[in-house]
C-alpha cells in the first residue's frame, strides 16, 4: 500500500484528473478487499466449524472479494501501463 500511494505521488499526479481518479478508484477497490478478507477472516477465527463446514454465505462472500480483486487490479494495471510506464520512456524497451 505503502508503494502504490508512493507511485501516486510520484507519476500519476501529474498525469491529471483522470489518472488520479483512475488511481483513487483502484485504491478504494483493494483497500475494500483487504477490509473484507479482514472480516471474514475475524468470522472465521471467532467460529472454529467454519473451517470444516463452511456456509454458503462465506463462499459466496469470498467468490465477490475474489472478483472484486480481480477488478481492482485490472484497474492498477491499465494505471500503470497507461500512464508509470510512461515516464520510463521508450528508450528502456527492448526489440
Amino acid at each position: 500500500m505503502v508503494a502504490g500511494f508512493a507511485d501516486i505521488f510520484l507519476y500519476v499526479v501529474r498525469h491529471g484528473a483522470k489518472a488520479l481518479r483512475k488511481a483513487w478508484i483502484h485504491a478504494t477497490i483493494q483497500s475494500a478487499v483487504i477490509i473484507g478478507f479482514t472480516l471474514l477472516f475475524s468470522a472465521e477465527y471467532n467460529h472454529p466449524g467454519y473451517i470444516t463446514d463452511v456456509p454458503e454465505w462465506l463462499w459466496v462472500s469470498k467468490g465477490l472479494l475474489c472478483g472484486m480483486m480481480i477488478a481492482g487490479n485490472h484497474i492498477g494495471g491499465v494505471l500503470v501501463f497507461s500512464y508509470v510506464a510512461k515516464e520510463f520512456g521508450q528508450d528502456n524497451r527492448r526489440a
